[in-house]
C-alpha cells in the first residue's frame, strides 16, 4: 500500500518521533510511505536520511500527491487542515493532544471530513466525541516506542 503522511511540526518532538517510527515499521511490512513535512525541519532531515521520499507540506503538494496513494495520514492539526482542504483520497488523522477542540463552523467542517481518527488515549477519544465526531470513526491507538536491539 502507498501511504501519504503529512506532518507540519517544525521540531523533532514526540509526534514527529512517532511518525518516523511508523514510517520505518510500515516499510518493514512492505508498504511505501511518502512524507509531506515542513521544509528542512528535523523530521524532514531524519526521514530523508532514513531513505524516505519527502516533499513540502503544502496544499498544492498534497493535492498533487494524493491522487497516487491509497491513503492520506495527517499527523497534526495543520496537517489535518491541509488534508481536509486538498486530499483526493480518504484520510485518517492521528490526534495526540488532549486540548479541547474548537467549536467554530470551520472546525466542525474539518472534523467531519476525516474517514477515521486514531486517538492516543481514551481521554482524547472522548474529546473527539465531545466535538461531534461519531464514535464509530474513532479508534484508540496508543503510541509506541522503539526498543533497543
Amino acid at each position: 500500500m502507498r501511504i501519504l503522511h503529512v506532518d507540519t511540526g517544525p521540531e523533532m518532538r514526540g509526534g514527529q518521533y512517532q511518525v518516523l517510527l511508523l514510517l520505518k515499521c510500515l516499510r518493514e511490512r512492505g508498504h511505501e510511505s511518502i512524507l509531506l513535512a515542513r521544509e528542512k525541519s528535523a523530521l524532514w532531515n531524519a526521514a530523508s536520511i532514513s531513505g524516505f521520499a519527502v516533499e513540502p507540506a503544502e496544499v498544492k503538494e498534497l493535492w498533487r500527491r494524493s491522487k497516487d496513494v491509497m491513503l492520506v495520514h495527517a499527523h497534526d492539526a495543520r496537517a489535518h487542515t491541509i488534508a481536509a482542504m486538498a486530499s483526493r483520497r480518504k484520510f485518517v488523522v492521528s490526534r495526540r493532544v488532549a486540548f479541547p477542540i474548537g467549536r467554530s463552523v470551520a472546525s466542525h467542517w474539518k472534523y467531519q471530513r476525516a474517514a477515521r481518527y486514531l486517538a492516543v488515549s481514551e481521554f482524547v477519544a472522548t474529546e473527539l466525541m465531545a466535538a461531534g465526531v461519531r464514535q464509530e470513526k474513532i479508534d484508540v491507538v496508543y503510541d509506541g516506542v522503539e526498543l533497543p536491539a
